[in-house]
């Protein structure tokens, strides 16, 4: 059994490479014996001081089924995810964030899951990822967010901004279908998922990892996340039935 990780990567600090061979180290160890794991990193447009292929090769090293895409310009993390997901060829996908901000036990969790038979999984952060957030604009900014995926998008997982999901062919199909290059992609592609009424979505509990520290939003940002916001629920509103239609029916026909 083949499974891809998926890594977006945009201007890390200085230290990321040994880090994160710490982490796939210790995934590596907690993975089933059947799993053939291969790794797609995805350096989004980082500045030539930040990131170093030179730390990539320092990865390959140890980790010879480690692949980077790399492009000069910044596009956002939906993007880069979805350059990433395009390369995959496993049996099952998962993303997360290069530091494993839930752990690597998120990403055991996940896979089991996968393997018991749901099509996607998405993480559901605990009260620790708000109490982490140091900024009462983001804390609220989420709250906010959550509500209108329950609300207005009317989303069993109210939680959809969190960075760790997991998908099967079926679920890779959908995720390559949403079109937000920044951080609603998330939100977008859990909104399209739930419109297809035979996929089988789950949830795995997560814990923001110790030490990790969430970065804040500035206000350009935030403007174009809240209109990004409003086209989705715009969509909701019928719009996501048609578009995935076409799906729906390879589905049925593949079983």
């Amino acid at each position: 059994m083949k499974l891809n990780l998926v890594f977006p990567i945009h201007n890390p600090h200085a230290t990321w490479a040994t880090e994160m061979m710490a982490s796939l180290k210790k995934l590596h160890a907690e993975l089933p014996s059947d799993v053939t794991l291969s790794f797609i990193l995805v350096n989004d447009g980082s500045r030539a001081e930040t990131f170093s292929m030179d730390d990539v090769a320092q990865i390959q090293q140890t980790f010879p089924a480690f692949e980077c895409i790399s492009y000069a310009d910044n596009h956002g993390k939906g993007y880069a995810l979805r350059k990433g997901v395009q390369s995959a060829s496993g049996d099952y996908v998962i993303y997360t964030d290069f530091d494993f901000p839930f752990g690597v036990q998120s990403v055991t969790a996940t896979l089991a899951k996968l393997r018991d038979g749901a099509d996607i999984v998405a993480a559901l952060r605990d009260s620790t990822y708000t109490r982490a957030l140091k900024c009462d604009k983001r804390r609220g900014i989420t709250h906010f967010v959550r509500a209108i995926n329950k609300y207005l998008l009317r989303l069993k997982d109210h939680d959809a901004q969190a960075g760790l999901k997991g998908f099967n062919r079926k679920g890779r199909a959908v995720f390559l279908r949403t079109t937000i290059d920044s951080f609603l992609f998330d939100t977008e592609f859990i909104a399209m998922a739930a419109a297809c009424r035979n996929l089988r979505i789950e949830d795995v509990p997560v814990t923001i990892a110790e030490g990790i520290v969430m970065s804040k939003k500035k206000l350009k940002v935030l403007i174009r996340e809240t209109y990004h916001l409003g086209r989705l629920v715009f969509r909701a509103m019928g719009r996501f039935c048609i578009s995935l239609n076409g799906i729906e029916k390879e589905f049925t026909q593949n079983g």
